[in-house]
């Protein structure tokens, strides 16, 4: 009995850092899309990942210091190169769609890597698909369609981009799952920032603008929320399951909502409601069919 209460009590800190970790999540995005009319896309992830390279080196340093020693050499240099290069390419979509498109939409289109997960792990993975995930997923891409048409237009392109960055970042999750075969998590975190802070710095080289300090502020408020969404991440994680953490994030919809209205004024119309529900729950299904693998 008392085992099955300290479970519960772990459960429920997990979803709560997840929910945090959701908020940070859209105030980032919050953060991303008032940077945007000011800096350029490759500046603004040079910045996100800059903050979070100094915040993991730290953390790892002090432990390191403390005789918690972790091996610095990764078993595949190439995997955790890609991991990097697509963590980057990510969100080059993503904080570009933002530009043209609401907080609400591009944070729904860019969580949709759940139903992506299925069908890359067929081809990286070698898993099968049965047709009940596969069920899900297209009920997911469904509501995709619904997000993508809300207005007069066939589809919007710049929620293409968002729907891309969802997409890479399923890759980003199949490359994590390779190299976790391998590498031990500290390992990982470490070269992943490091690489993708490398990359994003020599990136912002060629689109260099140089800022204010108001715009300064911004991006350096895209990286500081960015490093508090991957802690809470890497805590709830801690606490419970993947399948719980995957859900609770889907609360950065709401909360993106929730910005888009007091910022923008911006209400979603009904379409495009029924479409994130569709999203929203497919994923969650895709999530709970396939969470022995």
């Amino acid at each position: 009995m008392e085992n099955t209460k300290i479970i519960e009590r772990s459960h429920q800190r997990g979803v709560f850092y997840a929910v945090l970790a959701a908020l940070s999540m859209s105030v980032m995005a919050l953060f991303v899309k008032l940077a945007s009319p000011h800096t350029t896309n490759a500046m603004t992830i040079m910045f996100r990942f800059g903050v979070s390279f100094l915040y993991i080196i730290s953390v790892l340093g002090y432990h390191y210091c403390r005789g918690k020693k972790f091996p610095l050499k990764a078993h595949k240099i190439s995997l955790q190169l890609g991991r990097g290069v697509l963590a980057v390419a990510t969100m080059l979509l993503f904080y570009y769609s933002l530009r043209y498109i609401s907080l609400v939409d591009g944070t729904v289109l860019v969580m949709t890597n759940p139903l992506f997960i299925p069908l890359l792990g067929v081809f990286f993975l070698g898993q099968k698909l049965s047709w009940k995930i596969l069920s899900f997923v297209i009920v997911g891409f469904l509501g995709v369609l619904l997000i993508l048409r809300p207005g007069v237009e066939l589809f919007n392109v710049y929620s293409l981009y968002a729907l891309a960055a969802g997409l890479t970042g399923a890759l980003v999750i199949v490359q994590l799952k390779l190299i976790g075969k391998h590498d031990d998590p500290q390992t990982t975190m470490l070269y992943y920032f490091t690489i993708a802070f490398i990359f994003s710095a020599l990136l912002s080289i060629r689109y260099w603008v140089t800022p204010d300090m108001h715009t300064i502020f911004l991006l350096l408020m895209v990286g500081v929320t960015g490093t508090i969404y991957q802690a809470f991440l890497i805590r709830a994680s801690w606490h419970t399951s993947a399948i719980a953490v995957g859900s609770s994030l889907y609360m950065a919809v709401i909360f993106s909502g929730i910005i888009d209205w007091l910022v923008w004024h911006d209400v979603p119309s009904l379409v495009s409601v029924i479409g994130m529900l569709l999203v929203f729950l497919s994923s969650y299904f895709v999530l709970r069919s396939g969470k022995s693998k």
